[in-house]
Parts: C-alpha cells; structure tokens; sequence
C-alpha cells in the first residue's frame, strides 16, 4: 500500500500542467464567446460558433479523463480475477504517463501482437506491476541522450501464455545487483527516492498470478523486464 501511494504521488504531481492545457482552451474559447455576446457585434456564421463549442466539449471531455483515469489508479478495488485484454489494459497504464512522456522526451515504442488470447487476471494488481516497471524504466533514463521506452506483448505458445515485457535504454543495473533486484528494501537510489519495495511487490504480483518475472540487462546500454 505504501509502494501505491508513492506511485500515485508521482502521477499527481504532473497532474496540474497535464490539466492546464485543456482548462486553458476551454476558458480562452468561452471567453470568446461571452466577448462576442456582450458586445453586441454581428455574430459570426453559426458554423464558426459550433465549432469553437466543440472545441470546449472536447477539451472538457480530455480533462476528464485524465481525473478518471487517475482515480481508477487510485480507487481500493476488490481482488477479482476475471479474464482480460492485457493490450488494452497495458495501454491504459501507458496514457497514465503519456503527458510525462512528452516533457521528459521519452520516444514510446509499442509491440502488441494481434489476436492475444484473454488472460485470467487481477487488472489492479497487474496495472501496479507495470506502472512502477514504467515509473523505474523513466527514471534509469533520466539524462540519457537516447530515451526509448519499449512496451509490448507476445503469445509464448510454448508455455501457452502471453509474455509482456518492459525495455529502456537507460543506465542499466550493475552484474552484481542483478541477483538481488527483487529482495525487498534493496535499492541502488539515493536516500529520499525510494522505498526499494517496488520490484518485490512486482515479483509478488506475478508470481501469485502463476506467472514469472525476469530481467536482463546491460550497463549503459539498458534492462528488460
């Protein structure tokens, strides 16, 4: 819960500026055409007008979803095991971030093979897996010139189940680490950036599903999982 909650603090704080730009259209295009009513001058062709109140609808509608996206995150949901799209459900994690993309310059590439069969799974759990995979994928590519965020989803058909994986191009994780990278409260951060709970909790999540987790990776060229 704790490893939650820090999550959730990370997504809130870009949620001032990723609000902002929508809220600003909306208020600039209504005081547009307030403008235009008190002053009394022609109105413009009704076509002009409609569009401008499109505009502030679907502005509106944008902002929105990022506080609805945001509070199904954050909302406690009951542990229901039910057969999903693990595509959609990936993307819905990814548009979590997309605004923190854009300003961090972080190049998303997505691999999602068509026709993935339903997997049985617990969708809360899972979008905290991967969110704190993406959360620590970020952060590895913090003052990298090349930052690649690579997402994606295959079928294993030799295991019969659907292998998602995670690759940055960030600083990569010592040898020496790799051994250890899911024991909890191990963190290679600073004191203050993390609660080393984040990969364990990940292990948990995957292995309570039946799953496995693994990773792979390679200083100063980037990590897999």
């Amino acid at each position: 819960q704790a490893e939650k909650l820090s999550a959730i603090g990370q997504l809130v704080a870009g949620v001032a500026h990723e609000l902002n730009n929508p809220l600003t259209s909306v208020i600039g295009f209504a005081q547009l055409l307030e403008s235009e009513l008190r002053s009394g001058d022609p109105a413009r062709p009704a076509a002009e007008v409609g569009q401008d109140l499109r505009r502030i609808a679907e502005e509106s509608a944008r902002a929105a979803s990022i506080v609805r996206n945001r509070l199904a995150f954050a909302g406690r949901q009951t542990a229901a095991r039910a057969p999903q799209d693990v595509t959609e459900l990936v993307q819905r994690v990814l548009s979590l971030r997309t605004y923190e993309f854009r300003l961090s310059s972080v190049e998303l590439v997505t691999e999602f093979e068509p026709w993935l069969p339903p997997v049985v799974i617990d969708g809360s759990q899972l979008q905290q897996a991967l969110l704190n995979l993406i959360l620590n994928a970020e952060r590895a590519m913090r003052g990298r010139t090349t930052r690649r965020l690579t997402v994606g989803a295959r079928l294993d058909a030799r295991s019969a189940a659907v292998e998602l994986y995670v690759t940055d191009t960030g600083h990569g994780i010592d040898h020496e680490n790799l051994g250890r990278i899911f024991d909890p409260f191990f963190t290679t951060r600073d004191v203050g950036e993390g609660t080393g709970l984040g990969l364990s909790i990940c292990y948990g999540i995957v292995r309570d599903h039946g799953g496995q987790i693994a990773v792979t990776s390679k200083v100063q060229v980037g990590t897999t999982f």
